[in-house]
């Protein structure tokens, strides 16, 4: 899942304590997401994420969730198959 692997350094694998694979998003997709959802929302719209993977295999809830509860200096973002996760910290 868009990992690059290498022979020199082995590839790692996260989960979740359910199991769940986590995939560690880059920072700039964040900025990318919160520009244009301040677009949207300036002309009176707003923006829902879908899994594109949950979509395709017709899961009844292919909506990505968000949360930074959990800790403030990242931001989690949950389906049905995967979390992806956005540090927050240089």
């Amino acid at each position: 899942m868009g990992l690059i692997e290498t022979t020199d350094t082995p590839a790692v694998h996260l989960t979740t304590a359910t199991g769940k694979e986590v995939q560690v998003m880059p920072f700039e997709l964040w900025q990318a997401v919160n520009t244009a959802d301040l677009i949207l929302r300036k002309h009176g719209m707003q923006m829902v994420i879908l899994c594109e993977h949950c979509h395709g295999y017709g899961h009844p809830h292919p909506v990505v969730s968000g949360d930074n509860l959990r800790n403030g200096t990242t931001f989690t973002m949950t389906c049905a198959h995967l979390e992806r996760r956005m540090e927050f910290r240089t």
